[in-house]
């Protein structure tokens, strides 16, 4: 949809969809979103960055553990593949 054309048709085409691009000579220039998913994709994002950041402090210390030869510990390991069963030969 072209900037000049934020109205009522817009506010129906949100409640229907995620996300409306807002484009400007036929280039998005942004995504107009509504409040309620703008907070639930701002809220999965930092989930995603926590995670990203737990997954990278995890594989150090595995690695650190792999070239001294220390055994790993087993929620290393389920941090690192959660869901995996641990105990399968």
């Amino acid at each position: 949809m072209s900037s000049g054309a934020l109205n009522r048709d817009t506010l129906d085409l949100l409640r229907s969809m995620d996300a409306v691009a807002v484009t400007h000579h036929n280039e998005i220039e942004c995504y107009l979103v509504a409040p309620e998913r703008n907070q639930d994709l701002i809220e999965r994002a930092e989930q995603a960055d926590d995670r990203d950041n737990q997954f990278a402090s995890t594989i150090t210390l595995l690695l650190a553990a792999a070239r001294s030869g220390f055994s790993v510990p087993a929620d290393l390991l389920e941090r690192v593949m959660p869901g995996v069963d641990l105990n399968q030969p």
